[in-house]
This record gives C-alpha cells, sequence and structure tokens, in this order.
C-alpha cells in the first residue's frame, strides 16, 4: 500500500489505526531493544542527545524517528542500534531545500527506555536537561555533543571569532 501511494509503511499504519482498523503486529526488523536500558558509554549519551534534537518519540505508538540531513549520522545511529529496517529518503516540497533522512523504529522498549530518559512526545516544550540518573555526569559532554549536532550550529564573522549555538527549552540552555 505504501509503496502504491509513494508514502512510507508508518503513514499507512497511522491512516489504517485512525480509522480503527485493526492491525496485527508484524516484527519485521530487529533492533537492539535493551541499548538504553543503562547509559554507560559515549555512544548511548550522544545518540540520546541526537534525538532529544532532532528525533521524535511516540509513546502511545511506540515509535521512535530520526530525522536530519546528515545522512551519515542517521547510518551511524542505524548500526550502533542493530537496526534492520531501512532510512527514509524525504525530499521538501521547497526549492532549494536538501532532502532529509528519516529513521523510524516500531519499539515498545526503546519508546519506554527514551522516554525515562526525557525524550518524550512533545520534547518541544517539555526537554529538560538530564539528571544524574539519567547520564552520568562523565558522559554529559557526549549529550551535549549530540543535541548539539541536531539543534546547534558553529559559525564565524569573519574576523577569527566563533560563536557556538543551541536551540533548545529554557531548562535546557540555563
Amino acid at each position: 500500500i505504501a509503496k502504491h501511494f509513494h508514502c512510507n509503511s508508518g503513514t499507512v499504519w497511522n491512516i489504517l489505526n485512525n480509522q480503527g482498523i485493526k492491525l496485527r503486529s508484524i516484527k519485521k526488523y530487529s533492533v537492539n531493544e535493551s541499548f538504553f536500558e543503562k547509559i554507560d558509554t559515549e555512544e548511548k549519551s550522544y545518540i540520546i542527545g541526537l534525538l532529544m534534537a532532532d528525533g521524535c518519540n511516540y509513546e502511545l505508538k511506540n515509535v521512535v524517528k530520526l530525522a536530519m540531513i546528515d545522512e551519515d549520522i542517521v547510518e551511524k545511529v542505524k548500526t550502533i542500534l542493530n537496526y534492520t529496517g531501512p532510512i527514509y529518503k524525504y525530499k521538501p516540497s521547497k526549492l532549494g531545500k536538501n532532502p532529509y533522512f528519516v529513521l523510524q523504529i516500531f519499539s515498545k522498549k526503546l519508546s519506554q527506555d527514551l522516554a525515562k530518559l526525557g525524550v518524550v512526545y512533545n520534547k518541544t516544550k517539555l526537554a529538560k536537561f538530564p539528571t544524574v540518573e539519567q547520564i552520568p555526569d562523565y558522559l554529559i559532554y557526549h549529550w551535549i555533543r549530540g543535541l548539539h549536532d541536531g539543534d546547534g550550529c558553529i559559525a564565524s564573522n569573519g574576523h577569527h571569532t566563533w560563536l557556538s549555538r543551541i536551540v533548545g527549552t529554557q531548562h535546557i540552555c540555563i
């Protein structure tokens, strides 16, 4: 159905689900579902920061997404999570815009673990800086690095002055 209507399978699933059509759960792709159980590596901390910036977690539908224009980063996250599903490429409707790449993972376990780490559905308004229980102090710099890769930039005014910016909620920025 998705191929016929030139959309992804998640869109078809959402439409059918919203119409009350019962769907069988078919686990088509595999993923390391225990990846976010314990945050004890630089990679885990980095990916949580990245998801906080350019990801979303639909807990009610058990869907975790990462959407970025940086295909290589999305590919690395896919590899690190041992995800066997596809990366979707979308072309924006406006001219001059870059395509973006989406990793969409259906996993109740990943979604629940990420929610405990602060990556929640309405994170644009609710995002908070992680606690020490969520991300240990010695790994927080990698979380910030992930956040910066998603919602940050480095710029120069051309006179040997550099600026680093991160966009986020007041709680994160303070």
